[in-house]
């Protein structure tokens, strides 16, 4: 006959305890980590387009969206992003940030359309008050402006701290822009303008015609809308009427920066 030795109650008793303490370290450390995604008091956002509404601009207008969140009182969050997209046809977009702490701004061309914003960091926490961030840019040589979408437009505590509120985790606050007071959100149609000039001159004889362009114009066939300007001859029409006469030179820009003034010369004999 074999003897087995009794089981220890007190083994198990001790089993227990650590297990129950175990149980309590770990929720001690959800509600550590769920106090430290706090989310933001109070937001109120605004966006706001100028020009103001659905309106024609000129080819080089200075066009600003400018968008605004204001926190009621001071929150703990840490890092704070306010974002949306710009329509690709605005020339030469520059986001710059207004707050009472420290931001950076960027770019996310992952987006479609590019989604520009401001990110915030603030150690001690994000401190009342209003957060802006603008975006310029001006009007291409012709096409449309859309406005920036109040859907995908967002300010949020991001608790990623990588400049996207739409990968945050946890308890966080997302709040949508709007455009409430004014409401001034429209598409901007670019139109440009023709330019004409007469001489009357024997045939065979050379006259040259300037243009002068203002900063942001470019000629009808520039269609890469960059930050320089072209003209080509397609840009030139002789008017009915013009007997004997060829183009002979030009047209011809004296200065392809777009954001500068230029002439065009065109000489026809």
């Amino acid at each position: 006959m074999t003897l087995a030795a009794p089981k220890s109650r007190r083994g198990k008793f001790t089993l227990a305890l650590a297990l129950v303490a175990a149980l309590v370290a770990a929720a001690g450390l959800f509600l550590w980590s769920n106090q430290a995604q706090a989310a933001l008091p109070t937001t109120i956002t605004e966006l706001d387009q100028s020009p103001a509404g659905t309106v024609t601009v000129a080819p080089g207008s200075t066009i600003t969206y400018t968008a605004t969140a204001t926190l009621s009182s001071a929150a703990t969050a840490i890092y704070m992003t306010f974002e949306f997209t710009v329509d690709p046809n605005l020339v030469g977009p520059v986001t710059t940030c207004g707050s009472p702490v420290v931001d950076s701004t960027f770019v996310n061309y992952n987006q479609a359309p590019p989604e520009f914003g401001c990110h915030w960091h603030a150690a001690a926490g994000m401190l009342a008050g209003a957060y802006t961030t603008t975006v310029t840019g001006t009007a291409p040589a012709s096409g449309v402006i859309n406005p920036p979408s109040l859907a995908t437009g967002a300010i949020c505590d991001d608790s990623q701290d990588d400049g996207d509120c739409s990968n945050n985790v946890g308890p966080t606050t997302y709040v949508a822009l709007d455009d409430n007071s004014p409401a001034d959100l429209g598409v901007l149609t670019v139109s440009g303008v023709s330019v004409s000039a007469n001489a009357t001159n024997l045939v065979g004889v050379a006259h040259t015609f300037t243009w002068t362009l203002p900063p942001g114009f470019t000629c009808e066939s520039d269609v890469l809308l960059t930050l320089f300007r072209s003209c080509d001859a397609t840009d030139v029409v002789l008017g009915a009427g013009t007997t004997g006469a060829t183009v002979t030179a030009g047209p011809i820009v004296s200065d392809t920066t777009l954001a500068n003034t230029s002439t065009v010369t065109v000489t026809i004999s």
